[in-house]
């Protein structure tokens, strides 16, 4: 993500996370229904809008999206999509992703005159923890907790993704990253530290490097260094 957009998100994070927590918004949804009383919503992953006028937030106890106009840090709506979210990305200008880890589902969401729908729900290894996609937005690799797998899917077919694969590792997957041009996926364990380097064409796990890390919660590299952090 470049720098630009993590300065933009991280302003407007800075002046909505208690708005979030416990929101009052009259304009609160739940699909066609109204989502009125106010819950411990726990926000865990976000994502802006390809213009970055709209910020999406999914609520992870919740099990909702709120949407959240980034000039005024205002809440506009929030929708009821799952039982308890654990992550959320842009696919492209129409459509969202995101996964239910309590229901074991992929939930693709679809932006029309600003208001969320959803479009398909795919089942996936039981407990799915984080999304990545390509660059071109055309696979999408899902990591499953307690499932120990990666899921591989087919974005091209607009309506509903197809499952590819999945990748077995030795671990309790959560945060990936895609590196080399979109080759190599790098997964790190939820609990160790270990990642499991993966092979995007073979759908292979190459090697395990393990170092002295716990609870790895974020994966990125250095635009100068080229090294993993």
């Amino acid at each position: 993500m470049p720098k630009f957009a993590l300065a933009r998100i991280a302003s407007i994070v800075g002046s909505i996370a208690v708005g979030l927590i416990l929101c009052d918004s009259p304009e609160l949804r739940a699909d066609t229904q109204p989502h009125e009383s106010p819950n411990l919503r726990r926000p865990v992953a976000l994502v802006l809008s390809a213009d970055e006028s709209r910020l999406y937030v999914a609520n992870r106890d919740a099990g909702t999206v709120s949407t959240i106009d980034t000039d005024n840090s205002q809440v506009l709506s929030e929708t009821k999509i799952g039982e308890r979210l654990s992550d959320i990305v842009l696919i492209d200008d129409e459509r969202l992703m995101a996964t239910d880890a309590a229901a074991h589902q992929l939930i693709v969401l679809r932006i029309e005159d600003g208001e969320l729908a959803t479009s398909a729900r795919i089942d996936v290894s039981p407990y799915p923890q984080s999304i990545v996609l390509t660059s071109e937005a055309t696979k999408a690799y899902v990591t499953s907790l307690w499932s120990r797998r990666v899921s591989v899917f087919d974005l091209s077919v607009r309506k509903k993704p197809q499952l590819i694969t999945t990748i077995d590792l030795p671990f309790a997957p959560n945060k990936q990253l895609l590196v080399d041009d979109d080759q190599t996926l790098i997964v790190a364990d939820n609990f160790a530290g270990r990642l499991a380097i993966v092979n995007c064409q073979s759908h292979k796990v190459i090697a395990v490097r393990e170092f002295f890390a716990e609870n790895i919660r974020g994966l990125a590299v250095d635009p100068e260094s080229k090294l993993l952090a």
